[in-house]
């Protein structure tokens, strides 16, 4: 339950954003959080379905053909008329195919600049999916894109099984930018009257000092609250607060609450403004 705490991190006067914050507090961020433990679900449930369905390419003997192949399963996987019902839509961004040694086969699209890198010896969920055959999700780290100060996924990966035997793994990464981009559409989407008329909605996750998210406002990006901000809110307001910033005479309310099922001190943060 969102808490009753409303810090407020600039501005006065008789006008606290009241109803976009009682707003946030009874309907988006209760959205969000269910939407983000279902896309976690089906990942899961998708990966575990590509790794069992595509079971019988990764025993092909010639390499060649093997990642060919491969890449077009992991391809089509996310693709009509092939796809893997859990797969869409979902905020994944890349499936690849990984050999029993730890390293990557292929991955669903080219070019592939993440074939041969050795996912079982840098991440622990590879490695337990590949040696004791069990599915599971981890947060991981991969080489930050242009513009971002760090990029962090949930990684799902699961055991492709042949015959008793598991012959490699499939693991797929849903970057926490992903999950803030499909938070702001989604309630931009089921809010699309809203929208209409004017209201600004944007989402973010939170993790750690570091903020996740893509097509936002910059200036907006700027007053997302801070660790420490958060940290203090959220130890008298444990279940999440609510808040109040302005922005160039614009006032947005504002949610945090945490989301511990993508990870410690990770959580999402949602602004909404009226016109």
């Amino acid at each position: 339950v969102v808490g009753a705490a409303v810090p407020v991190l600039s501005g006065c006067g008789p006008n606290d954003a009241g109803e976009e914050r009682r707003i946030i507090r009874e309907q988006h961020l209760p959205d969000a959080v269910s939407w983000v433990r279902e896309d976690l679900a089906r990942a899961s449930a998708g990966v575990n379905r590509a790794a069992q369905q595509y079971a019988s390419v990764f025993v092909l003997t010639e390499p060649e053909t093997r990642e060919r192949r491969l890449r077009q399963a992991l391809h089509g996987a996310r693709r009509p008329p092939r796809a893997i019902p859990e797969f869409v839509p979902s905020p994944i961004t890349f499936l690849v195919g990984i050999g029993t040694d730890g390293t990557v086969i292929a991955r669903d699209a080219e070019p592939d600049s993440l074939r041969g890198q050795n996912f079982g010896e840098r991440y622990p969920v590879v490695a337990a999916a590949l040696a004791g055959g069990t599915r599971g999700r981890s947060l991981a780290e991969f080489v930050a894109e242009e513009g971002d100060a760090r990029s962090v996924s949930m990684l799902f990966a699961a055991p492709a099984r042949h015959e008793g035997h598991t012959v490699g793994a499939v693991a797929a990464a849903m970057p926490l930018w992903s999950v803030a981009q499909r938070v702001t559409r989604q309630l931009r989407g089921n809010h699309a009257a809203d929208i209409e008329r004017g209201v600004a909605i944007w989402a973010y996750v939170y993790e750690g000092d570091y903020i996740h998210h893509r097509g936002t406002p910059p200036d907006l990006d700027q007053l997302v609250p801070t660790r420490e901000a958060r940290t203090a809110a959220l130890s008298t307001s444990p279940g999440g607060y609510t808040g109040v910033i302005t922005l160039y005479s614009l006032r947005y309310g504002f949610g945090v609450l945490p989301v511990p099922q993508l990870g410690e001190d990770i959580g999402l943060v949602i602004f909404r403004s009226e016109p």
